[in-house]
């Protein structure tokens, strides 16, 4: 059974901390005969415990930057591996963090040490220069590495060539990183990454890890470096987390709840689980170093292990609703702006395109833009149900009888019974049951330069109205400033 200490936060310094990072990377390009490989279980089994301090003796070098090298003229760039690649890319997610005074190493194996040419001279760090950072992140062990697998039961295809046309590409990357501090010669734990990615495309396989590696990659580093706690207790959707008024939590602010890594042993197989986001909170009471939460949305369970992660902007929402003629000859296809998204009383506005049917019987076409605001009266970890009173201006259009284009005001408020339901992290099903009175209007008219004129008809003017019941659904993507 693989065994993950936690990483020991109390010994970073967080207000300018070095971070030094260490791959040792082993790749195998073409695809591995494996076996005994499920969805879910690691390609490599490491054990992660290191409490030693064994780093002193080694050579780093800085990541080789292939561009730069050949811009220079400088033969660093044939000694270019997939070590540097990775360390670029911690780098770039170091950089986007802004953790800007991190240093990004590559060790140097002594197996490779007598083959490096004079070229790769300047990118070795020595002692001093090592000694000059406060902590450093050494990444021990890693991996990446793609195997052919079959699409119906995830094992490897060999020989079987039925199997083989049905092949799926599994890209899998593993990284273990140790904490350390150089001055004290203090081993103070470790941190181990790991991504895997299954799809046809070989190219698509691999570029999909990558992307998820540098999502666990920046989560670590939001855990270590920014506003985040471990969750000290959790009771029927109420959450108690080690942050507070001194750590700069106020009151209302959202808070994530992460899910790590699962170790799954189950009889003889043990397996790693993806973990990540699994929901959304929001401070209700704070003390001087804690602070209570209470889950607003959940999409995945959370078990003891899991820790909170505080967001600062705002969380606003974007709605995507049709609302088709059940009981009205009226549709309307929505776009709206939600400006306190999960909280209980929310606001907002959009516009629409809609069609209806006047006393004629003829399909007008037109634009529209609304109002409305919300309260929602249960807000559930899974489910939210609320109010909605809205208003909706709507400018429907058609030819009169002169053959004009003419247009007519129509105004309308409704309301109704709203219902959410969570699906995942950023995404909703919407739910609106209601009733919309209209006030209906027969005044059509149309513009010639700078000039308005009436509309000509040879009988009545047509009558525009969407009073009545109805039914709309939508989908929402929530958005974090």
């Amino acid at each position: 059974m693989i065994k993950v200490p936690e990483v020991k936060k109390a010994h970073l310094n967080r207000a300018g901390v070095t971070v030094l990072l260490l791959f040792s990377l082993m790749q195998n390009n073409s695809m591995a005969q494996q076996v005994d490989f499920d969805d879910h279980k690691p390609n490599l089994i490491i054990d992660v415990q290191n409490d030693r301090w064994d780093v002193a003796g080694s050579e780093y070098k800085l990541p080789i930057i292939v561009r730069a090298a050949i811009a220079t003229k400088n033969n660093a760039s044939e000694f270019y591996s997939t070590r540097d690649q990775f360390a670029l890319i911690m780098q770039e997610s170091l950089e986007r963090f802004g953790l800007n005074n991190i240093a990004v190493t590559v060790l140097v194996i002594p197996s490779e040490r007598d083959s490096l040419s004079q070229a790769v001279e300047p990118y070795i760090m020595d002692d001093e220069e090592l000694a000059s950072f406060d902590e450093v992140l050494v990444v021990r062990e890693a991996s990446l590495f793609q195997e052919t697998i079959s699409e119906n039961d995830h094992s490897p295809v060999y020989f079987d060539i039925a199997r083989h046309r049905a092949r799926m590409i599994r890209t899998s990357i593993q990284v273990i990183a140790d904490f350390y501090d150089f001055a004290q010669e203090t081993n103070l734990g470790s941190m181990p990454l790991w991504a895997e990615y299954v799809d046809r495309d070989a190219k698509k396989s691999k570029a999909e890890a990558l992307k998820k590696f540098e999502k666990k990659l920046m989560l670590e580093l939001e855990r270590i470096y920014g506003p985040a706690a471990d969750v000290l207790s959790a009771r029927d959707g109420h959450l108690v987390v080690g942050m507070g008024k001194n750590q700069g939590v106020q009151k209302n602010d959202w808070v994530e709840i992460v899910e790590p890594d699962r170790i799954i042993s189950r009889e003889e197989d043990t397996y790693l689980r993806d973990g990540g986001v699994v929901g959304l909170a929001s401070v209700y009471h704070l003390m001087d170093d804690s602070c209570r939460l209470r889950v607003v949305r959940q999409w995945s369970e959370h078990q003891p292990g899991s820790w909170a992660l505080q967001r600062r902007g705002p969380l606003f929402a974007i709605n995507i609703c049709v609302t088709p003629s059940l009981f009205v000859d009226y549709d309307q296809y929505a776009v709206q702006f939600s400006g306190a998204a999960e909280r209980s009383s929310d606001w907002g506005g959009g516009f629409h395109f809609i069609r209806i049917r006047d006393s004629q019987s003829h399909n007008d076409y037109g634009i529209g833009f609304s109002g409305f605001t919300l309260w929602r009266f249960h807000n559930g970890r899974r489910c939210n149900w609320g109010i909605k009173g809205a208003f909706d201006f709507d400018i429907p259009f058609r030819k009169d009888d002169d053959n004009n284009i003419v247009s007519s005001v129509l105004f309308s408020f409704h309301f109704g019974l709203v219902n959410e339901l969570v699906l995942s992290r950023t995404n909703d099903l919407l739910f609106l049951v209601g009733y919309r009175h209209g006030f209906k209007n027969s005044q059509w008219d149309y513009s010639a330069g700078e000039e308005t004129f009436p509309a000509y008809w040879q009988g009545h003017a047509p009558i525009v109205n969407n009073s009545g019941f109805f039914i709309s659904v939508g989908y929402r993507w929530l958005v974090f400033l």
